[in-house]
């Protein structure tokens, strides 16, 4: 998982019409919060965390290139950075 910052392009990859507002203006680059995505260059799937929902949310397609394994070492050990 790769942090990122939200951009145009960026939501275009990842968004769809019902995509959460708030996570969506994350991506977007209009509201606060992290975003981790699968290829930093071409991402089909990500995890975003939005400051103002104080939540999570995946946003995308699901990414065959992310083994549990990755996801078991992000949670444990970046996550409790932010």
């Amino acid at each position: 998982m790769y942090l990122v910052q939200g951009n145009k392009q960026l939501a275009g990859q990842l968004l769809h019409d019902k995509s959460d507002v708030m996570f969506a203006g994350v991506v977007a680059g209009n509201h606060p919060g992290f975003i981790w995505v699968d290829d930093p260059e071409k991402p089909s799937c990500a995890l975003v965390s939005s400051t103002g929902l104080n939540g999570f949310a995946f946003l995308g397609e699901p990414s065959k290139s992310i083994q549990p394994a990755i996801f078991s070492t992000f949670f444990k050990h970046k996550l409790p950075l932010f």
